[in-house]
């Protein structure tokens, strides 16, 4: 971590949370929490989210698994995407908050919304529709599976033990406070 500029105080303090995650599993055991981490990085672009990943990885020897949500087209494989990563890895979603409308804010008629949005699945396209060439629809251009099973993910009930899952995001104002809130994403 010391290759990244960091302010002093959030370096000692992510170093100390990190420690405190790799040493003390035991911490976790005690309160009752599953035994993974998940950290939020945001920012405007160039502030340095991606090489302080790199520096967090080198730091722990840890691998890094990047998840593209774009290409998860269900809960099942959702699922499958997260749990197929070995113990003790990071699992990387980066700039989240292009890759699927799901995560973002929901509104006060989300209901509403979302009997909307299962009534166009169905039709042949809708306005989230991606297009080839001669405008035939190539399938949703966001991912489609559920906030439930995303934030199941996050919570670490499918997870190998001992992963860190860091989100990054350039507008952390469009994402839905469930997926960001403080104990699934610090």
């Amino acid at each position: 971590l010391d290759a990244v500029a960091l302010d002093e105080s959030y370096e000692k303090l992510l170093k100390k949370e990190l420690q405190t995650f790799v040493n003390d599993k035991s911490f976790y055991e005690r309160i009752g929490m599953p035994y993974r981490r998940g950290i939020l990085l945001y920012g405007k672009p160039g502030t340095g989210k991606t090489s302080l990943i790199n520096a967090i990885s080198s730091q722990l020897s840890r691998d890094i698994y990047y998840l593209n949500l774009k290409n998860i087209l269900d809960d099942n494989k959702l699922s499958a995407a997260f749990s197929s990563v070995p113990a003790n890895q990071i699992i990387v979603l980066e700039d989240v908050d292009t890759q699927s409308k799901i995560l973002h804010k929901r509104e006060s008629s989300s209901f509403i919304n979302s009997i909307e949005y299962i009534g166009k699945k169905g039709e042949n396209s809708t306005s989230t529709d991606k297009k080839d060439g001669n405008g035939k629809s190539t399938g949703p251009s966001f991912a489609d599976f559920s906030l439930s099973t995303f934030l199941g993910c996050l919570d670490g009930s499918i997870l190998n033990e001992g992963m860190i899952i860091i989100m990054t995001t350039n507008h952390i104002e469009h994402l839905d406070p469930a997926c960001i809130r403080p104990g699934r994403m610090d």
